[in-house]
């Protein structure tokens, strides 16, 4: 014994010390790798020493210390040390089964199923702290396994009479699992759980007494309360007919006892019955059908049905009502019974009514009618309280005209009024008396004291939680005039509060409410929250979103912890209300950009409170606010709204990935993070992907590019602000010197040079900041993705352009080298399973964070007879010392080198960031030996979460072409451009228009996410401008110098130029349509207007005017028209340039009613009703005019155009003429835009009426373009450009085809008629537009209008008809780039 003792002793000190240098799990997180790797070790150590002294001492002194050593484990959060060491030893040794000296039966069961709750609370616990609010499929499922498992052991304790408190512990355990599914929702799982502890509280004889009486009616009331959530009222109803005759027959039970009952047991027993009766009053109300109105008697002592309530105590001063008079309704009547049973109070009756109306499916902030029932209840509830309400509200207003009056009285008088004071005591002194009453009267009229709040009555209590319920009820069951008169009342409460602070006087306790209230913080947001909503519906407007912008962002705090529900519904409905303030700001110039800064500011802080788990509208959000105060030069700020970002959608990812776990593709998804990839094979292996993911992954993209940059530019920053303090501390050291120079002597003209020197190069920086991009380096590691994203962003900041080459080169080369990893790792999942190995394949991987990886084994079909049972997960860091083998160092890691059974998975954790890893498995016999050796090791994995390459490649894109680095930018276009674009081989022109070689990938488009295409598209605006000017006609690029290199008689563009100018422009247009898709109306516009300016030259030589209109000198009343004109056609230049117009002139004529039905008139309706966003479609509307400008330019179109500028028409039909006018130079861009509207209408009119499609003109020349309306006068608003100035910029650039306030009045007939210049025969052509029907005449050729073509020309009565080839318009004419000519096509 003597040595047993010593054992236990020592194992008692041995503890401790282990205990003791244990670090504190929560100083060690897992992304503290360092931290968390020590924190494993001394676990290690820690149960090794558990197991020594485990083995060493028998049952009777081990199992009770080993237990208390859990329990303190538990007290300091270690759960899995807790239930590995110390729960899990106990229960292995099945004590119940298995006999033990000095050890009775029930002592061996009763440390079996402690540690059987041990080890079930452990892991509970740990399930809990890894997904918090249960959103995990296999969260909840591993949770009702832990309720089983409760139940189990308490099924197994529940005969032994004599260990009834083991019973009541694991009821406790049920009961708070319970609840936490109950709070997430999960009310179907726990019912059977709840009703087994019901059931054996019931069976137990201990439990009979009125001691257990509380946690009994706690189990019924938690039981009930499951029911009516699931709406099984019929059931729930039973459980309380049950309790009831439960409670009922203690109470019996207890009347035997000769001993009187105590008050305290009496009390216990009220109590018990009007809970039940509470709940039975809510499913009475609930489950009672809609109301008839059939009178009602009065019942004695309460008002009657149908009657007003009773007026307010005598003496209490109550303001006269002003809400409408309520009455009882009389379908109350039949639950009088159930509410004398729960009237033991009036705050208690009050009470059972409040929660009689509480519906789990009603939210506070959201109307909707609630059932007739529910709705009468609620009257009864204001004939009830309000009346309290009333005697609190006129007693807090009559303190605070008091407070008023009294802090008024004590201000210091004026300073004339004192001086005219002294004057009249200086001519009237006053007797002794007089002078007495006068400051008896002085004390009488201006107390030292505030004063007191009046003491309200008893029958006038009202606590804060019910009065926030009442407060709730009335704003969602819209009773205004009720509601307000709460929300006052409220708001009085909480200004005057329970007492004045710095006075001595405070209010009753019971009578106001307590300093010290549990509820205060619930009740303050709750009445914040309803104030700021009530506002926004009443006055929406600006200035009601930046009130409830600030009275969120007062109260946001409290209301996470009391009313998160109710917190999140008033957020969301604050982002719905300032939405189109949102959309309307992008730019810290815009007119209401300080407001949505306030309101992302907002939100964000109430998202982050609350963890809302809509992660793509919380980190959209976020990159906005933190781009919003990147422009406004507040970049600390928002470098902490994008770190909190990055953690919550790298958490946030981390999620959707478990939530797919047990899928088929589980060991393919984790590889990538987009389902584009280079091969449609790849591809179709994860085709499960979802779209949130995705586009959680490009948001991850854009949050890391920007917060790389803002650190940079914080880097410069603190650069500069360390060498300005180094230049004033320079400058201080001299001017001290120069004061010692009585001591010193005097300084020399060559000193002081030397220290103007010193101080020049002390205030010198770089453009980079060096320290923190090697702090930046260091933290991205080895992570290709990232290191990538952050040397695209440092390359701006180089000094030199050879640097930043350098840079982005590597830049593209980690990407390339990404992507050879992630087909690695494709090939590495798929192995081939039909052959029998020595050592089992690599890893199956199931799952990646930053921190872990889960991983488990393909099929072990091994060469050995050996059957294998189990096996073990090794690992190791990738290139460090030796490989990966069975030895100390692969173990290193929690998870590693533990034994697990076949087909379960092992969580290998504590991983450092973006460090590569390298993972083997190893085969087990039932014995615990090894089979046949370590398995193949994977390829290298970087423990981090993937990012889209392409969305990477497209971040590249955009930064190499606005740095102009092309062969970088060709590059990653070569890449990125032909997963979206499909291009087939050129054909001859005769034979197929160039454009058509492009069309866009659809099947490509429909699985990306919306932020890699809004990349793409923005990546090919930039790369087209850039292409424009700098790729060489070697390359078969554009020649920008081919029109003006040619002599003075004709200017003839080189061909291949203008076919890679027409492919360009079908990038353009492909951009188009995936903005179309994007809802994005700018970014049409702009690809538009890049087209528009692309094509500004033709197959031809000459240039002809673009616009049909003369100069407009001012506003005309009518409308204007189009000029519809017959170009003539000059001599080409070339056979080829002859061949092309001849043979594409037939081939076009008759494709173009095809062209509008497939490219127009299917999209018409449906690009306007996808278009939302209009900045982006502006934004390409303009880029394409600028690439289609010098083709349109020319002489004679070719209809080759006709494709490019009728799909750019259908793009701009579907912008409408939303001006917002917050944005800075919206209100020009959006005028821009309409002037390229009318520009395409004209030359579309023109080609098709050259073409002879007649349909097709009439079609363009209905106007049909909401952007015309730019200039309408109804859409004025102030502070916008005159419209007066817009018109005559667009009369001066020869753009506006319609100037008129009455656009909308324009007509739809337009009949045209062809010339044949065969027959040289004239047929009719009339021209019929708008209410001013002017006419037109056709003019036969004269001398002084003959073209080479023969063709007529139109001559506009009374007005010089605008020439068509310009000035002189000669064929033979020189044609020069002037701007008092001719204005280029540049918006």
């Amino acid at each position: 014994m003597g040595e047993v003792a010593a054992l236990a002793t020592a194992f008692d000190s041995e503890f401790a010390k282990s205990l003791s240098a244990l670090p504190d799990l929560n100083v060690c997180p897992v992304h503290e790798h360092d931290a968390h790797l020590n924190h494993h070790r001394q676990a290690i150590r820690f149960s090794e020493t558990i197991s020594y002294y485990a083995s060493k001492l028998p049952p009777f002194a081990s199992a009770q210390r080993i237990l208390t050593f859990g329990n303190r484990l538990v007290q300091r959060g270690e759960y899995k040390l807790a239930k590995d060491s110390c729960y899990e030893y106990v229960k292995s040794l099945n004590l119940h089964l298995n006999a033990a000296q000095r050890l009775d039966d029930e002592t061996r069961l009763s440390y079996h199923v402690q540690a059987w709750y041990g080890v079930t609370s452990c892991q509970a616990a740990l399930l809990h702290q890894k997904d918090t609010h249960i959103k995990q499929p296999d969260t909840l499922q591993d949770l009702v396994l832990c309720m089983k498992e409760f139940k189990d052991a308490l099924a197994l304790v529940l005969p032994a009479e004599g260990l009834y408190w083991l019973t009541l512990n694991g009821t406790v355990h049920i009961y708070q699992l319970a609840k936490k599914l109950l709070v997430a929702g999960f009310v179907r799982q726990i019912l059977p759980f709840l009703v087994f502890c019901v059931k054996a509280l019931e069976s137990h004889v201990v439990f009979s007494s009125s001691k257990h009486l509380p946690w009994r009616t706690q189990l019924y009331v938690t039981l009930c309360n499951a029911y009516i959530d699931s709406e099984a009222y019929e059931a729930a109803k039973i459980v309380v007919k049950e309790g009831n005759a439960k409670i009922e027959a203690v109470i019996k039970l207890q009347k035997l006892d000769p001993v009187p009952v105590k008050p305290a047991v009496e009390a216990a027993f009220r109590t018990a019955r009007a809970m039940l009766s509470a709940l039975q009053l809510r499913l009475e109300v609930m489950s009672a059908p809609p109301p008839s109105e059939e009178p009602a008697k009065a019942t004695p002592g309460k008002a009657a049905p149908g009657k007003a309530a009773k007026p307010p105590a005598k003496g209490v001063a109550v303001p006269e009502a002003a809400v409408p008079a309520i009455t009882v309704p009389a379908s109350i009547e039949q639950f009088q019974p159930l509410l004398e049973a729960v009237s033991l109070t009036p705050l208690a009756r009050l009470t059972a009514i409040l929660e009689a109306l509480e519906v789990p499916s009603l939210r506070v902030l959201r109307h909707q009618p609630p059932p007739a029932m529910l709705m009468d209840f609620f009257k009864l509830v204001i004939v009830e309280a309000f009346p309290k309400v009333a005697a609190i509200g006129a007693a807090l207003k009559k303190r605070k005209a008091d407070l008023e009056a009294w802090e008024k009285s004590q201000q210091a008088p004026a300073p004339e009024a004192q001086a005219e004071g002294e004057e009249a005591v200086a001519e009237a002194a006053p007797s002794a008396a007089e002078k007495a009453e006068g400051e008896a009267a002085q004390e009488t009229l201006v107390p030292s004291e505030p004063p007191a709040l009046e003491d309200i009555p008893e029958a006038h209590e009202l606590p804060l939680l019910l009065h926030k319920a009442m407060l709730c009820l009335a704003y969602n069951f819209e009773m205004g005039p009720q509601f307000e008169e709460l929300l006052e009342v409220a708001q009085l409460r909480l200004e005057m509060g329970p007492g004045m602070p710095g006075t001595t006087v405070q209010a009753s306790p019971a009578r106001h409410y307590k300093a010290d209230d549990p509820s205060m913080p619930g009740f303050s947001a709750a009445t914040t929250i309803l104030a700021g909503m009530h506002k926004l519906e009443k006055q929406p407007g600006p200035e009601s979103v930046a009130e409830v912008s600030r009275m969120l962002s007062s109260c946001y705090p409290e209301a996470a912890i009391a009313i998160p529900d109710m917190l999140g519904d008033a957020a969301l409905l604050l982002y719905m209300s300032a939405r189109p303030l949102l959309d309307g700001v992008f730019c810290a110039k815009d007119k209401e950009a300080g407001l949505v800064t306030d309101v992302l500011r907002c939100l964000h802080a109430c998202w982050e409170a609350i963890d809302f788990d809509d992660a793509v509208l919380r980190v959209s959000s976020s990159i906005k606010l933190a781009l919003l105060l990147e422009n406004r030069d507040e970049l600390y700020e928002a470098r902490n709204v994008l770190q909190t970002s990055r953690l919550i959608i790298s958490r946030l990812r981390c999620d959707a990935a478990l939530a797919q776990r047990h899928a088929d593709d589980e060991h393919l998804r984790w590889i990538s993070a987009s389902r584009n990839q280079p091969s449609d094979s790849t591809a179709k292996l994860l085709e499960g992907m979802g779209d949130t993911e995705q586009e959680l992954a490009c948001l991850h993209t854009n949050v890391l590019a920007a917060l790389y940059r803002l650190e940079l530019s914080i880097g410069c920053l603190e650069q500069m602000n360390k060498a300005t303090s180094k230049q004033g501390k320079m400058v201080e050291e001299i001017k001290s010197r120069e004061k010692q120079s009585s001591i010193f002597g005097p300084r020399t003209m060559h000193d002081k040079q030397l220290d103007t020197k010193r101080i020049q190069e002390a205030a010198r920086t770089t453009s980079n900041p060096p320290l923190k991009e090697r702090e930046l380096l260091s933290m991205v590691g080895k992570n290709p993705y990232e290191r990538a994203l952050l040397l695209m962003q440092m390359a701006p900041f180089q000094p030199e352009v050879h640097q930043q080459a350098v840079m982005m080169q590597e830049a593209a080369e980690l990407l390339g080298k990404a992507q050879s990893a992630e087909d690695f790792q494709f090939v590495g999942a798929q192995p081939n399973l039909g052959q029998r190995t020595a050592t089992p394949l690599q890893p199956k991987i199931l799952q990646r964070t930053p921190t872990s990886v889960v991983l488990t084994h393909f099929p072990l079909l091994l060469k050995s007879t050996k059957k294998a049972v189990k096996y073990a997960v090794y690992a190791k860091s990738f290139g460090a010392g030796i490989a990966l083998g069975l030895n100390k160092t692969a173990c290193e890691y929690p998870g590693t080198g533990a034994m697990t059974p076949l087909d379960e998975s092992v969580t290998v954790e504590g991983l450092h960031v973006n460090d590569t890893y390298v993972f083997a498995v190893a085969a087990y016999d039932d014995a615990g030996q090894l089979i046949g050796g370590l398995g193949t090791s994977t390829k290298e994995v970087i423990a981090a979460l993937p990012l889209p390459l392409y969305m990477c490649w497209s971040h590249l894109v955009l930064l190499a072409s606005k740095m102009g680095l092309w062969s970088l930018a060709k590059r990653g276009s070569g890449l990125l451009f032909p997963h979206f674009i499909e291009t087939s081989a050129d054909r001859p022109l005769w034979e197929a228009n160039p454009m058509d070689a492009q069309r866009l990938n659809r099947p490509h488009l429909e699985v990306a996410a919306k932020p890699l295409l809004r990349t793409f598209v923005q990546a090919v605006y930039s790369y087209t401008d850039g292409v424009t000017e700098q790729e060489a006609a070697a390359e078969k690029g554009f020649a920008p110098s081919a029109i003006t290199s040619v002599g003075k008689e004709f200017r003839t563009a080189y061909l291949e130029e203008q076919v890679a100018r027409l492919k360009s422009t079908k990038r353009l247009l492909i951009a188009i349509k995936v903005s179309a898709l994007l809802k994005d109306e700018m970014l049409i516009q702009e690809s538009s207007g890049r087209a528009y300016h692309n094509d500004h030259t033709s197959l031809t030589h000459a240039i002809l005017p673009f616009s049909g209109v003369g100069p407009v000198k001012e506003r005309d009343a009518y409308p204007r028209r189009l000029s519809v004109r017959l170009p003539p056609a000059g001599p080409p230049a070339s056979p080829q340039v002859s061949a092309l117009l001849k043979d594409e002139m037939l081939m076009h004529e008759g494709s173009v009613s095809a062209l509008l039905k497939d490219e127009m008139l299917i999209q018409e309706g449906s690009v306007s009703a996808l278009l939302k966003d209009e900045m982006l479609i502006q934004e390409g509307s303009v880029r394409a005019y600028h690439l289609l400008g010098p083709l349109l330019a020319l002489k004679c179109k070719s209809p080759l155009l006709h494709k490019c500028l009728s799909s750019m028409h259908v793009s701009l039909q579907g912008v409408h003429n939303l001006v917002q006018d917050s944005m800075v130079g919206q209100e020009h861009n959006r005028a821009t835009a309409a002037q390229l509207g009318s520009t395409l209408v004209y030359h579309l009119v023109d080609m098709s009426t050259l073409a002879g499609e007649l349909a097709a003109a009439a079609y363009f020349g209905k106007l049909e373009l909401e952007l015309l309306k730019a200039y309408d006068t109804r859409f004025d608003v102030p502070e916008r450009t005159t419209l007066a100035a817009l018109g005559e910029e667009a009369a001066s650039s020869q753009e506006a085809l319609l100037l008129q306030p009455q656009v909308n009045e324009y007509g739809s007939l337009v009949t045209w008629a062809c010339v044949s210049t065969r027959s040289n025969a004239l047929k009719s052509l009339t021209a019929s537009v708008g209410p001013c029907n002017k006419r037109w005449k056709l003019r036969r050729p004269g001398p002084e209008s003959t073209h080479p073509s023969g063709r007529c020309r139109l001559k506009r009565l009374g007005r010089r008809a605008p020439h068509a080839g310009g000035r002189g318009g000669g064929a033979g004419r020189p044609l020069r780039f002037r701007g008092g000519d001719r204005e280029r096509m540049v918006l």
